[in-house]
C-alpha cells in the first residue's frame, strides 16, 4: 500500500466492518483498500483502520470534506513506509 493516499481511521466503533469503510469513503473515490483492526477474539474492529484511495485527488477531497463536518471519527495520512494496521499487537484508537 502507497502511503501517498492512505489514511489511518480511528475512533471507530467496535461493530464498523470492512464494507462500511468502503461505502464511507467511497464517496469521495476509488477505495482501493481497506485494513480493518479486527480483534481476533470476539471477530469485532479494534476502533482503528487503514483506507487506501486511488488517487492523490481523491485522498484531499476525503481531507477538506471531513474537516468541514462534525465528525466522531479522526483520521490522519499514514507517513512514508506505512501500511496496514499489523497483526497481534499494536495499539488502538
Amino acid at each position: 500500500m502507497t502511503s501517498l493516499n492512505v489514511l489511518k481511521v480511528t475512533n471507530l466503533t467496535r461493530q464498523v466492518t470492512d464494507a462500511h469503510l468502503r461505502e464511507v469513503f467511497g464517496h469521495f473515490g476509488d477505495v482501493t483498500q481497506v485494513d480493518l483492526a479486527v480483534d481476533a477474539t470476539v471477530g469485532l474492529s479494534r476502533g482503528y483502520a487503514v483506507v487506501a484511495l486511488a488517487s492523490r485527488a481523491d485522498f484531499w477531497r476525503t481531507q477538506w470534506t471531513t474537516h468541514m463536518q462534525a465528525s466522531s471519527i479522526t483520521f490522519e495520512r499514514v507517513s512514508s513506509g506505512g501500511g496496514g494496521v499489523g497483526g497481534g499487537g499494536g495499539g488502538g484508537g
